[in-house]
């Protein structure tokens, strides 16, 4: 049981760093300054690479028809970039929620785990005030609440397996 906790515990920090790190891709995604930066350098580089292309060749047209290509082609940039951003809003917004989701089942499996543990901690201890000296547990009495039949066998398993240790010792 100490082994599932432990894994638990360990997928929820790893779960938690994920949505830090989504958190932290939203707030660039929604900083103008960032957007703006990210923008400006994608152009400046593609408009460096027209101009090297313009400058290496002699014709006039060629020339010509590149540039309008190019600037074509920062005018389709410019349109997509916001749909582009809107979109990956969309999948960041898909990852966190699935994320939390999965945060929040690993959570309630890991507090199920804790309360399972101090329940059979718990019956053990109640368990055994009841024992007779033989290890046996008595019929218990009218109005007495009755223990599930698999923590009593829990219980006496234990204890001949301490039993057993002693008689090895």
């Amino acid at each position: 049981m100490a082994d599932n906790v432990e894994n638990l515990e360990s997928v929820i920090a790893t779960l938690d760093e994920r949505l830090q790190n989504i958190d932290r891709q939203a707030q660039a995604l929604n900083d103008s300054v960032v957007q703006s930066r990210e923008a400006a350098r994608g152009i400046k580089d593609f408009a460096a690479r027209v101009i090297d292309h313009v400058h290496e060749n002699d014709d006039l047209e060629l020339a010509n028809k590149t540039l309008i290509d190019a600037l074509l082609e920062i005018n389709r940039y410019s349109a997509n970039r916001p749909v582009a951003i809107l979109h990956n809003k969309f999948l960041l917004t898909g990852r966190r929620d699935a994320y939390s989701e999965c945060r929040s089942i690993c959570q309630e499996v890991l507090d199920n785990e804790k309360s399972s543990d101090d329940d059979v901690a718990g019956a053990f201890e109640r368990i055994m005030t009841r024992l007779d000296d033989e290890g046996n547990f008595p019929p218990r009495q009218f109005g007495d609440r009755p223990e599930k039949l698999r923590e009593i066998r829990r219980v006496q398993e234990e204890l001949e397996a301490e039993d057993i240790l002693e008689e090895d010792i």
